[in-house]
């Protein structure tokens, strides 16, 4: 025998799920959420900090250029940005300006703006990275 619920005056609720969500599925959807969010939010600042490094090994690419060039004008290289046939911001948002170093092994140099590393590049355009602050993994983050 059945019974019926719907009763003259009376409103039958057959279950809460027809109104919204339990405490339960949302705690459960905030915590997936969550767990996504903490792996590719660090991905994501690390892919952000390789593309600024790139700009910087561009700038130091093209400053490789211009001492080769100067070197063939004259006995050596450059000491100054100045004598070259490029030229620079005074800085940026993301690196200061770059300097020259005039050693074979480290041509030229340009420091992150926030202290982090900063990049060298060589007589034979290989750039390298050294960690001048924390994190120490700061260059191999960034695949040096």
């Amino acid at each position: 025998m059945k019974h019926n619920l719907r009763k003259k005056g009376h409103r039958q609720i057959n279950s809460f799920r027809e109104f919204g969500f339990s405490l339960v599925e949302v705690l459960a959807v905030v915590a997936v959420a969550g767990a996504l969010a903490a792996v590719a939010i660090p991905n994501l600042s690390n892919a952000i900090e390789r593309q600024i490094a790139k700009q910087g090994e561009e700038t130091l690419f093209a400053l490789l250029g211009a001492q080769k060039r100067y070197r063939l004008e004259h006995t050596g290289y450059a000491s100054s940005l100045s004598s070259l046939d490029i030229s620079f911001p005074q800085a940026s948002s993301k690196f200061k300006v770059p300097t020259l170093t005039n050693v074979a092994n480290n041509l030229a140099q340009i420091e992150r703006q926030n202290g982090i590393y900063k990049l060298s590049i060589a007589e034979n355009g290989v750039v390298t990275c050294g960690v001048l602050t924390s994190p120490a993994n700061a260059c191999d983050v960034l695949g040096y």
